[in-house]
């Protein structure tokens, strides 16, 4: 087992994608574990597990976050807030919280509110001067209240 982990972090530090990776670490353990499986088994445990409604539901919540950039939807939604909480010391934080608030009521998923508010909200919160890395962890951290 510690043979997986050493052969994935490996290749994650030789730049390989974390799918690659972690596929090809999985690979080598079937191969030299002198575990039988059978190729069939193997396939139809990645396809039932991939099996999911929830699963389904990330790439469609996605899709609709992008929809509402595009369309300037969360740009209202950021509005709104500023308008709200804008006045407060420490104003794009609060605001950045509040439109997630605001967008959580409406779709209920954390990813869908980061990859659709998060690009509003991180770069107005650069624009006003906060640092880049602040602004990822107060739009990641407000993402998750809602849900």
């Amino acid at each position: 087992m510690i043979f997986i982990f050493i052969g994935m972090f490996i290749l994650f530090f030789l730049g390989a994608p974390m799918a690659f990776g972690i596929l090809t670490s999985n690979i080598f353990y079937l191969l030299f574990s002198g575990k039988t499986m059978e190729l069939t088994s193997v396939t139809s445990r990645i396809i039932n597990s991939s099996d999911s409604y929830v699963l389904l539901a990330v790439p469609f919540f996605m899709l609709a976050a992008e929809l509402m950039n595009e369309s300037k939807i969360t740009d209202r939604i950021f509005g709104f807030a500023k308008a709200l909480v804008g006045h407060i010391p420490g104003g794009l934080g609060h605001v950045n919280i509040a439109a997630s608030m605001i967008f959580a009521g409406m779709s209920g998923s954390g990813l869908a509110d980061t990859s659709g508010l998060g690009k509003v909200e991180i770069k107005a919160m650069k624009e006003d001067g906060y640092d880049g890395a602040f602004s990822a962890a107060v739009t990641a951290s407000s993402a998750i209240i809602g849900p």
